[in-house]
């Protein structure tokens, strides 16, 4: 992730999106994290295609959630604190200035 939101326009845009598919697979069945938890604290287990029956709202509506960012990528700019500058970035930086800025950000995070 790191390389593509160094080298992407809005850096912002494409968390959100790598986010909201994040969060999307979590409940995908059979192997979602989420799923598999409950399927494992549940008394009776219960099949997959209900399972996806039951899940279904929920991965609609992560879906409509996702298509509008993708549709209105100022949708991911809403939360924003004020005065904020959320113009994307219009100018790309080399591997090394990349480099460098992600040294800087760990030894900022080392001394924490």
């Amino acid at each position: 992730m790191p390389p593509i939101l160094t080298q992407a326009p809005d850096a912002i845009w494409i968390s959100v999106l790598a986010l909201l598919a994040l969060q999307a697979s979590f409940l995908v069945p059979p192997s979602g994290y989420a799923v598999m938890m409950a399927r494992s604290a549940m008394a009776q287990k219960t099949g997959i295609r209900p399972l996806a029956r039951a899940l279904a709202p929920y991965l609609g509506a992560q879906l409509i959630v996702l298509v509008l960012v993708v549709a209105l990528p100022g949708l991911a700019h809403l939360a924003q604190p004020r005065g904020f500058d959320a113009s994307p970035v219009t100018t790309k930086i080399d591997d090394d200035e990349a480099r460098k800025r992600f040294n800087d950000h760990a030894e900022i995070a080392a001394t924490a």
